[in-house]
């Protein structure tokens, strides 16, 4: 018997039993397998479902949304688009979405600058507004050196959690760095501490907890150190000491090193072993070390090697 003419019930069932590819290849087969993609039971069933160790989607963000919404089908063919899209290294849907000085792409969210202007753009959730930041505003109320202050860098570092953090450098009367951290959709600033320096530094934050780093300590072999503190916002104060971190070789963060917060843990992980760079290592070694966001880096490193 033809696929066609099984009973709504027994396609269903063969449906929960293919990845989404082949849901969404089936559903182009033929017209009479067009409800696959579009029927919103299916849909609902494919998004929440996991089969023995065949994860589908509910933990994804379409499946998230659409829970919210109780819009599954238009989620279901997003997520089919955007693991096709990845898989193919090639964009189902290419449109401007904006003109900018500078930008950053975050947890599906643009933040960019243009007319001295910082705009959020939520596109993951293809948002209808942006959210709209006056820069000089937010630099006079954060910090009041820069108020006398013409010539200065504006720098995008993150976004997460409607939080922005970005760096303020001004040039005259003498060169200072500021951290500016920010919740954009409450329009309210959490912190803007100045810092000894901005040498490559990266910030990364949850809800709940803020870490910024920067490659600026040394050690006794005159290499730099990351030197990393952290923020809970929560409370709306730093912790006291630095984190107790492992001394990491590498600089490059995206292709040598790597800072994350995953599930209330902050990790570092580094592929370089030494701090002396003597030619291409093909041992795949990694070092990584973690801790709790809640202990500010004071405490015992949970530390592996691989």
């Amino acid at each position: 018997m033809s696929i066609a003419k099984l009973p709504y019930k027994l396609v269903l069932y063969v449906v929960q039993h293919l990845n989404l590819e082949d849901v969404r290849n089936l559903s182009l087969t033929c017209r009479r397998f067009q409800y696959l993609v579009h029927e919103e039971n299916i849909a609902m069933t494919i998004l929440n479902l996991t089969i023995a160790a065949q994860e589908k989607a509910p933990a994804s963000l379409e499946a998230q949304t659409a829970r919210t919404s109780k819009r599954y089908s238009p989620e279901l063919r997003r997520l089919v688009k955007r693991r096709e899209a990845v898989s193919s290294v090639s964009p189902y849907l290419a449109a401007i979405v904006a003109v900018a000085e500078t930008w950053l792409f975050e947890n599906g969210v643009l933040c960019y600058i243009h007319d001295r202007q910082l705009r959020i753009l939520d596109l993951h959730h293809s948002a209808s507004s942006e959210i709209v930041v006056n820069i000089r505003r937010l630099l006079n109320e954060a910090i009041v050196e820069s108020q006398v202050s013409l010539t200065y860098k504006f720098q995008l570092l993150y976004y997460a959690h409607d939080i922005v953090s970005c760096l303020y450098t001004h040039l005259k009367p003498e060169r200072a760095s500021w951290l500016v951290v920010f919740n954009a959709r409450e329009n309210r600033i959490l912190t803007a501490p100045r810092l000894a320096s901005g040498h490559k530094i990266f910030v990364r934050n949850n809800d709940k907890f803020l870490y910024y780093g920067t490659h600026t300590d040394f050690g006794g072999d005159d290499f730099r150190r990351w030197m990393i503190k952290g923020y809970d916002i929560s409370e709306n104060r730093w912790f006291e000491h630095k984190a107790n971190i492992p001394e990491m070789a590498g600089f490059g963060i995206g292709s040598i090193i790597c800072f994350e917060i995953i599930d209330g843990y902050f990790y570092g992980l580094s592929n370089q072993t030494t701090f002396e760079v003597t030619g291409i290592d093909l041992t795949s070694y990694y070092v990584c070390f973690r801790f709790p966001l809640s202990c500010g880096g004071f405490y015992e490193i949970e530390q592996a090697a691989r």
